[in-house]
């Protein structure tokens, strides 16, 4: 199915949590949070495989757009600074 790698997911994250906020873009087959395999423990990652290729590209549409927003108010806090 079409897979997303998504990073610097919150440790106490539950993968229902994450299904429901990526169902927003369509249909989620499942999500898969990866752990470390010695000690078990979350590293802040997660597989998201979507039913259908348009909503996971919808989905890297929307982060597209919100990393550009995000990085446009950083150089506006940056030129306010100085």
């Amino acid at each position: 199915p079409p897979t997303l790698f998504v990073r610097n997911i919150p440790l106490i994250a539950e993968e229902g949590q994450l299904k429901e906020r990526f169902e927003k873009y369509g249909p989620v087959k499942g999500v898969f949070l990866v752990t470390n395999k010695e000690t078990g423990n979350p590293t802040g990652s997660a597989f998201v495989h979507f039913v259908k290729p348009e909503s996971m590209e919808l989905c890297l549409e929307e982060a597209q757009k919100e990393l550009e927003l995000k990085l446009l108010g950083e150089e506006e806090k940056e030129e306010n600074a100085s």
